[in-house]
């Protein structure tokens, strides 16, 4: 029999609904329009010129550039129940709506991936002293540990083995290094 953390875990892994997806694009895309259309002008349309982006396509490059901000994921297809309110809450945020920010907020804290991703960031940051582009060197090892899983991808405990990956090379390398007098 499954235990309450195995059906919270398997809940918050499943896939967003279509009304939750529908829900982010249009908070995504009255951000947006609130922000000038970025990625979009309609002089370059105009002009003919063939990289130029239309409305659509410039609206969906920078609403995934704004996912992975906000929970580390390009595309609304790869974000679980877990992420809703991550997106939701950046959304907020962008749209200047404090009160509903806050709300999405108060329900992304308790999130153990939320967690681990903050402390993986910072761990990367501290790390950075003695390992050249710790992102970069954390990716590998998770490809090589979680059978190539990128970290966006990875799950909580994923994270947490990571960081003290991260931390024991840090440091094994500053104690490498010799100190000033």
């Amino acid at each position: 029999m499954a235990t309450v953390e195995q059906a919270a875990a398997g809940a918050a892994s499943a896939a967003l609904s279509n009304e939750q997806k529908r829900n982010v694009a249009m908070a995504a895309e009255k951000a947006w329009k609130l922000h000038g259309m970025p990625m979009f002008d309609q002089d370059v349309l105009d002009s003919g010129n063939p990289l130029a982006l239309t409305k659509s396509q410039a609206l969906e490059l920078w609403r995934q550039e704004e996912q992975v901000a906000a929970c580390g994921r390009r595309h609304l297809t790869c974000c679980t129940q877990a992420d809703y309110p991550a997106l939701m809450g950046h959304f907020a945020r962008l749209n200047q709506d404090t009160r509903s920010q806050e709300f999405w907020q108060s329900r992304a804290i308790s999130d153990p991936r939320r967690q681990a991703w903050a402390i993986f960031q910072a761990t990367c940051h501290h790390a950075s002293d003695v390992i050249e582009r710790p992102l970069e060197y954390a990716g590998h090892i998770a490809r090589s540990k979680f059978k190539g899983v990128p970290l966006a991808d990875l799950q909580a405990k994923q994270l947490w083995v990571l960081i003290y990956d991260l931390k024991r090379a840090a440091a094994h390398r500053r104690a490498k290094t010799p100190r000033m007098p």
